[in-house]
This record gives C-alpha cells, structure tokens and sequence, in this order.
C-alpha cells in the first residue's frame, strides 16, 4: 500500500532494502525485505555484483510497486547498462510480475517519476533502447494475461540512459531555475 503521508517507499540495493513512512513508523515493502527474497539471492549492496549501480526503486502506483523497477546507473564500461537491464530483469527481487525495468543515469531521480520520464523522452530511442524479454515468469493475477498463459509474461527493458558510445558529447541538460 501507499504511505499515508503521500511519500512513495524507497528501495534500495537493487531491490533488497525498502523503506518509508506509515503513522510516523517506518515501514517495509515486503517484496523487497530480506524474507522475501531468501538468504543470499540479491547481495546486499549491488556494487558487490555489479559497478556503479547507485540505487534501485519500484514505483507503488505501479501495481503496488511489483509493476515497474527503475535504476539509477552510473556507467563505467560498454555494455554497462544491457547487463544491468538484464540482471534486474531476472533477479528474485523483480522476476515476479515486473513488466518494466529502466535503467536511467545517476543525474536522474529515480523517486522522482516525472525525471524518469523525462528522461525516457529525452534519452530512448525507442528502435535502439527497448527491447522485450518474452516467457517471463508471473503470477496469476496479472488481468492481462488469458488463463491458458498464466505463470508467464513478457517484460520490457528499457534502457534510457545517455549513449556510452558518445557520453561526453550528449547535450547537456537544460534546467529552469525553481524560483522561475
């Protein structure tokens, strides 16, 4: 469910920590709590599986947050981002239900969904970034799925980040001053 005082629940560690604020008590994601996950399937920082992943966050308007994970990325080396997009595609935090895994750069909130879309608009090509897992384990109550395919999905990948390939020469981001 959704905190009272409006404020989304923040995951971190590539899905294996959630925390936020119920009736003043911080609360717990049980998707994302270690029971959930089982001993040793998700280690507890993602620096220690992969480099440069700063932080993970699944959206609660999103199906409660088992629908959409979004990371944040600071890229280091070619293929960076096609093997996170794949390693939290798959991994036991977001293989249940997940129809949407993004990948943005570090310079994006992550629990600031209009930045994520912003950043989709500005930074996905949509032939080039997105691609489609298919015969994705899900569970029963996803409504889209027709009763003979229950237990699979398909997921997106989506990678909206700025092109390794030409990183330093990416126009940079126009910003309007707050008090504007």
């Amino acid at each position: 469910g959704h905190p009272e005082d409006g404020r989304p629940a923040r995951v971190w560690g590539a899905g294996r920590e959630a925390f936020g604020r119920r009736r003043g008590r911080p609360w717990e994601v049980p998707r994302f709590g270690p029971h959930a996950l089982g001993a040793g399937h998700v280690p507890r920082r993602p620096q220690e599986t992969v480099p440069g992943v700063v932080g993970a966050y699944a959206h609660p308007a999103a199906a409660s947050g088992w629908g959409i994970v979004v990371v944040s990325l600071q890229q280091q080396y070619a293929g960076h981002v096609a093997q996170v997009l794949a390693l939290t595609a798959q991994c036991p935090a977001a293989a249940y239900y997940t129809k949407w895994v993004i990948v943005v750069d570090e310079d994006i909130d992550i629990y600031e969904f209009n930045q994520v879309l912003w950043a989709i608009s500005t930074r996905v090509d949509p032939v080039k970034d997105i691609e489609v897992i298919k015969n994705c384990w899900s569970g029963p109550l996803d409504p889209i799925i027709p009763p003979s395919e229950k237990g699979f999905a398909s997921r997106a990948i989506i990678d909206a980040t700025k092109p390794y390939n030409w990183y330093a020469q990416f126009p940079p981001s126009i910003t309007i001053p707050p008090d504007t």
